[in-house]
């Protein structure tokens, strides 16, 4: 074997093997970008939330009723009179701050859009 093959030999070897590398590397960052999901962050919109859900706290207190009785009777009230939902999902929101369908409600009736379920 000449010199010139040697050296085509081993610049091959370490070509497949810098391929085999690139492949784990990229495999790996895929594995790792399923298991990250993206987050949406917007600092102003967090604490607009948070200046929202401290006003819902200072005006609403949720009672007896449980945050799911409240996201019902919010609900039931939705198409005959937004105040009382209105009111059933804030005290729900209070009473349970990640309750998601309290928020999705109060999103309704400030927005007059019917939940999609």
């Amino acid at each position: 074997m000449t010199h010139f093959e040697k050296l085509f030999s081993a610049l091959l070897i370490g070509l497949a093997m810098m391929s085999a590398c690139a492949l784990v590397l990229m495999a790996f960052d895929v594995t790792r970008a399923h298991a990250e999901p993206a987050q949406f962050i917007h600092k102003g919109l967090a604490k607009d939330g948070e200046r929202y859900e401290t006003y819902l706290k200072s005006h609403w207190k949720p009672g007896q009723q449980s945050p799911a009785q409240l996201v019902a009777a919010g609900s039931r009230a939705l198409a005959k009179d937004a105040r009382a939902a209105a009111r059933n999902f804030a005290m729900a929101v209070v009473a349970e701050p990640g309750e998601a369908s309290a928020w999705i409600g109060l999103v309704c009736v400030a927005t007059g859009v019917a939940a999609m379920t």
